[in-house]
């Protein structure tokens, strides 16, 4: 499956199943004014906020399959992104990004509940990760996903 069809995908199962209960409200957005980007863990962080900012928006979400370690099944990851503008202190200690950070480099360090201030290029960005609680059900689902696993 090529990636443009593995991200309608991820956003078709986003759409369906939606954000884990209670989540988007506790990230102040409101049902009708979700912005949900689906992406893959291999697509650059930096781009794929850059969806999110180029649609207008200072706040998104991005989704995508993650694997639990020891899963055979994909489960839903999603990413609160919050733009918080410049950076006002530059010796803070936040994550630093690169062009080459990618979405999958993220989730693998940063557990649903966790939240971390990123420094991306000049801005800042306060991420937010979640997980849907039930794995994806849909068989020819999780085969299409499959080859996102990682080795």
């Amino acid at each position: 499956m090529d990636e443009l069809a593995l991200r309608q995908l991820i956003g078709r199962l986003a759409s369906h199943q939606g954000p884990p209960r209670g989540w988007g409200e506790q990230q102040g957005q409101q049902s009708e004014e979700l912005l949900i980007v689906p992406v893959l863990p291999s697509d650059s962080l930096n781009e794929s906020v850059e969806r999110i900012r180029a649609s207008g928006h200072v706040r998104g979400f991005l989704t995508t399959a993650w694997w639990q370690h020891g899963s055979g099944r994909p489960l839903l990851a999603w990413l609160a992104v919050e733009m918080v503008g410049a950076s006002q202190h530059p010796s803070d200690s936040h994550l630093p990004t690169t062009p080459s950070t990618t979405v999958g480099d993220l989730l693998r360090i940063l557990h649903p509940g966790a939240s971390m201030t990123v420094r991306l290029e000049s801005d800042e960005l306060v991420l937010q990760p979640a997980a849907s609680p039930e794995p994806i059900a849909n068989e020819q689902a999780v085969e299409s996903l499959r080859e996102l696993a990682p080795a």
